[in-house]
């Protein structure tokens, strides 16, 4: 006998409705469309060492940071010099300098700033920015010490603050120099005078190197060794475009670490990279003739010849170096057409000197030590070494990349023939850095790539007294009086003709006097994906993707 009573229809009514109801709502809801964020993908080959302008870092590090921080000026593509934080300037004798900074500025949010989160960047925060560099260790010291008021005693530390630079008030700064300047908008540029918050750096102490904080158009998001950085759109940037829509466009960057170039090539036409540089000695696969080839059409190409050389240089504290006609003789040997049409595959042009094409672009200079094995013979026997009197090997110390590898393989086996035997030792760029930056490295792979086509900029290497522990690069120890007497003349003229012809002379003294091994001059080509717009392209290197668009 059943005993259940049966189920009132009231009672489950609510249910069946309850259940119609998710039915109809499931069936006409319609998913949210997806917002494809816009991240731009680069690659870089080597780990960044540090996010600090005070730190020695190298040009690909720089190349994030320009995205970070502002400087008070900047370059634009044309190398011009545009306002930046500072937005205009004023001087009546060269020698004190009137900055007017701009009043909506914020730096990036962080916790450093305690409950505000943020804060407005003043005149305050550039004096402390550009003291800060001064402070001894700051790679970017000597670019002020020369020429800016009570610096040099800020380099030293005998002062926290230089004379010559101080806030009036919180939008106006004035920098006195000790006599009259016409390039100062030029240093200023340079990366080594970026904007920081005082804030950030007590609160991070040691660990702002790694937590980068700016007024950038992009925010530090994490730094993954071996694996990427990660940069976010900063939503209050104060650069605007031409209809007042706020930069950039761009929702963010993302750096991958890839120290095989083939692999980054391969990422970029898998499509996993939206950029990416042609190393040279790749280039016969994407490149015929200066062209791209049928199968690669597709892509868009971003190329100029860069603000650069490359060489072999010399410490000049190793006592087998302080012989002129030995260096010279070196020169002669080394064929650099065969490095820049074999080696390079033509993405590179033989040096014409220590001044790279871009700089006075109007003079015509042809390139330097042209192969000649039978005067470097001769040479040698002026430097001592006849035949009797043998060159102890010499330890040439080179990055690992792969391009720098076979150029001094190529040097090696050229030298051989001399009886000259190199040994090369092979390291990480940033550990070549420190050994040459310390002077434990004798003679060395290198290469210098100018932020703006001021000589100056290329010329600071072979100043006396801008060694590296005094915040300068005179990395080869050189010494020369006439070498800093042209120098210093070049420096002090505000005439732009006079003080381009003091430059040119210096150069020419260089090459005779043959500091280094000149090499050549790199031919950079960029591959972009056909969806990227408006890519920062100049000789610089320098992107900080105001405008880029990657619109798929």
């Amino acid at each position: 006998m059943n005993t259940q009573k049966p189920t009132k229809f009231w009672l489950i009514l609510p249910i069946i409705l309850v259940l119609v109801i998710i039915f109809i709502a499931v069936s006409f809801y319609k998913k949210p469309e997806k917002v494809e964020k816009k991240i731009l993908y680069e690659a870089i080959l080597s780990d960044p060492k540090s996010f600090d302008p005070r730190d020695q870092v190298d040009a690909e590090t720089y190349g994030i940071m320009y995205t970070i921080y502002n400087t008070l000026v900047e370059m634009d593509d044309s190398l011009t010099i545009q306002p930046a934080i500072a937005e205009r300037w004023e001087t009546k004798d060269f020698k004190e300098w009137k900055f007017f900074i701009r009043d909506d500025v914020y730096f990036h949010p962080d916790p450093a700033f305690g409950p505000a989160g943020t804060k407005k960047l003043t005149a305050y925060d550039v004096e402390y920015s550009l003291n800060r560099s001064l402070q001894p260790g700051g790679v970017g010291a000597f670019m002020l010490t020369d020429i800016v008021e009570g610096a040099e005693e800020v380099n030293q530390g005998k002062t926290e603050k230089a004379s010559g630079i101080f806030a009036v008030n919180s939008t106006t700064l004035v920098i006195r120099l000790k006599k009259p300047y016409g390039k100062l908008l030029e240093r200023l540029a340079t990366p080594f005078f970026f904007i920081v918050p005082k804030e950030a750096v007590d609160y991070y102490k040691d660990e702002f190197a790694r937590h980068p904080i700016g007024t950038g158009a992009y925010m530090f998001e994490r730094y993954e060794p071996g694996n990427a950085v990660f940069l976010k759109k900063n939503p209050n940037f104060w650069k605007k475009d031409d209809k007042g829509k706020r930069l950039p466009y761009l929702d963010g960057l993302v750096f991958k670490i890839l120290r095989n170039p083939q692999l980054a090539l391969n990422e970029f036409l898998s499509g996993n990279l939206d950029a990416v540089e042609v190393q040279p000695v790749f280039a016969d696969l994407v490149l015929k003739n200066g062209k791209l080839k049928k199968e690669f059409q597709k892509y868009k190409v971003a190329e100029h010849v860069a603000l650069d050389v490359h060489f072999f240089a010399f410490n000049f504290e190793d006592k087998i170096f302080d012989n002129k006609y030995l260096r010279q003789a070196l020169n002669y040997a080394i064929d650099k057409k065969v490095i820049t049409e074999k080696i390079l595959n033509n993405l590179a042009t033989p040096a014409i000197g220590i001044l790279p094409p871009g700089v006075y672009p109007d003079v015509e200079r042809k390139p330097v030590y042209e192969a000649n094995m039978e005067k470097a013979k001769e040479l040698l026997k002026l430097a001592g070494y006849d035949g009797e009197k043998k060159i102890p090997e010499l330890e040439l110390h080179i990055d690992n990349k792969q391009t720098t590898e076979l150029v001094a393989q190529y040097i090696q086996s050229t030298l051989k023939d001399l009886g000259i035997n190199i040994k090369l030792k092979k390291t990480d760029f940033g550990t070549l850095l420190g050994d040459v930056s310390s002077g434990k490295s004798k003679f060395y792979y290198m290469w210098w790539e100018g932020t703006d086509p001021n000589p100056e900029i290329f010329m600071v290497q072979f100043k006396s007294d801008l060694l590296p522990e005094k915040g300068g690069y005179n990395f080869g120890r050189y010494n020369n009086k006439k070498a800093d007497e042209l120098y210093d003349a070049a420096v002090g003229e505000l005439d732009p003709e006079k003080a381009k012809n003091l430059w040119l002379e210096l150069n020419s003294f260089l090459i005779d006097d043959a500091p280094w091994i000149f090499l050549y001059h790199t031919k950079r080509v960029r591959l972009l994906q056909p969806y990227i717009f408006n890519y920062d392209n100049n000789p610089m290197e320098i992107r900080r993707y105001y405008t880029t668009i990657k619109s798929e």
